[in-house]
């Protein structure tokens, strides 16, 4: 039988491991992110900008996640149809060449 008590006072009394953030205060690596909302408010837009940003390594948003190393990022989209994620991924990929000036 596994003794929980003991695991469990191993967790308190334990020091705290500072997160991994995926970007900073917001999302930590290896979550799970849901974003909702209206439709029409750009959660898509935002969504696919982000994940373009995080795979690519270039700086979202300016100064919210700064370039760093390019990670993999998953992103599920059930709700788009394949033109719209098209649509999608141009105008974040146009977006953040175009905010760079790359």
């Amino acid at each position: 039988m596994v003794d929980l008590d003991n695991q469990i006072l191993d967790i308190l009394c334990s020091e705290e491991t500072p997160p991994d953030w995926l970007v900073p205060d917001l999302f930590v690596q290896g979550a799970l992110v849901c974003l909702a909302g209206e439709p029409g408010t750009g959660k898509s837009y935002v969504s696919y900008t982000l994940g373009l940003s995080i795979a690519s390594g270039l700086p979202f948003f300016y100064s919210l996640l700064p370039a760093r190393e390019p990670r993999r990022v998953l992103y599920f989209d059930e709700e788009n149809s394949n033109a719209d994620r098209s649509k999608y991924l141009r105008r974040s990929w146009k977006g953040l060449l175009k905010q760079h000036r790359i």
